[in-house]
């Protein structure tokens, strides 16, 4: 039978602050209903809104609604911040008065983000309820809060976020689970392993090609009658590679249960002219968890035959991304470069979903 709708009263004496974001597409108003008390903050979350809708709808297509509207609710609420068709619920606590620090990442900027997100991941588009839909819900919108903290804070705090993620997912993981193709709820996987996928996906593919897939979905997708699934986003992050090596990071992404743990070994970084001669070895090994005998079990196995990515950065803090060959279990680079190198690092860039980064480079 029909499922019961889903929707929100709120009542109160609320301040409303308006503004509107100028589209492509028309004219989105912008709303923040808030305590009259919270002015301060208030003006600030309505500055974040609507530079955030402004950019998610160059991401994402047109807005899908006639408005946003961001509400201010009590702290008794146990969530953070919870977004309906047009309208995003924003906790007195861990949203209105939350502070953003320099140099720490912008919590207001990630949960706003996050939750705007939601208007195409899980309103516009609702996926079909079947295993991995939280992909194109929850994964989906971290991947939206890495596309805004890239641009407002810089890439080096989104290394930042995600490291929580790792912990994240590590923390959660164990033998007998789930493929991101196939979870459930399992916010470790949706969440964590979810956002590690993605920001690998925008280093493996590039952010424009990303963004063409999740444009088609929205366009092809939106509404009722709407049959969007995990595994048809992922054939098409599959067809978007551009090359069999690249394929088989997409899958082990999405449709297997792998990590790897690479380590630095030894590194030598020697002036050669005005540039760097950089000598570095690593050992690099990759564990699988597959299925034997009707149980799920752990099998480690030294790195062979693929090429790994390895940074080089420089003085500007920017990294160069070189590739080496694995070859049992060992990376070696040996190469000049015409500049001075201050660190290398084996992939820098977090394409993999490696066990313990802090052994990667020096």
């Amino acid at each position: 039978g029909l499922g019961t709708p889903a929707f929100v009263i709120t009542s109160g004496r609320y301040a409303v602050l308006h503004d509107t974001v100028q589209t492509a597409h028309g004219p989105v108003p912008v709303e923040v209903w808030h305590n009259p008390r919270h002015a301060a903050p208030a003006s600030r979350l309505l500055a974040v809104s609507t530079k955030s809708l402004a950019q998610l709808v160059q991401d994402f297509g047109a807005y899908p609604h006639d408005a946003l509207r961001v509400i201010e609710v009590s702290s008794q609420w146990r969530f953070g911040a919870y977004a309906m068709p047009g309208s995003i619920y924003l906790t007195e606590s861990r949203g209105m008065l939350s502070d953003a620090r320099e140099g720490a990442v912008d919590l207001l900027l990630r949960r706003i983000g996050h939750e705007i997100a939601h208007e195409w991941w899980g309103h516009a588009v609702n996926p079909l309820d079947v295993e991995g839909r939280l992909l194109l819900v929850e994964t989906l919108a971290r991947y939206a809060e890495q596309l805004l903290v890239q641009r407002t804070q810089g890439e080096a705090t989104v290394h930042d976020m995600l490291g929580f993620e790792e912990d994240r997912y590590f923390r959660s993981r164990w033998v007998g689970e789930r493929s991101l193709l196939t979870m459930i709820d399992e916010d470790g996987l949706f969440y964590g392993k979810g956002a590690l996928a993605m920001h690998a996906m925008r280093h493996l593919l590039g952010d424009s090609a990303v963004l063409r897939l999740a444009r088609h979905v929205v366009e092809t997708q939106s509404g009722p009658r709407g049959t969007a699934t995990a595994a048809g986003f992922v054939e098409a992050l599959m067809a978007a590679a551009p090359d069999s090596a690249a394929r088989t990071v997409v899958r082990e992404w999405f449709a297997e249960r792998v990590i790897y743990d690479f380590a630095l070994d030894t590194a030598v970084m020697m002036p050669s002219g005005a540039g760097t001669r950089v000598t570095a070895q690593f050992s690099v090994t990759r564990t699988a968890l597959v299925d034997s005998a009707g149980q799920s079990v752990e099998r480690t196995q030294p790195l062979d035959g693929v090429r790994v990515p390895v940074g080089l950065r420089g003085r500007d803090g920017g990294w160069q991304m070189l590739h080496a060959r694995a070859v049992r279990g060992v990376v070696a680079l040996d190469t000049v470069v015409a500049w001075p190198v201050q660190r290398v690092e084996i992939d820098a860039e977090r394409v993999y979903l490696e066990r313990d980064r802090s052994n990667n480079g020096r």
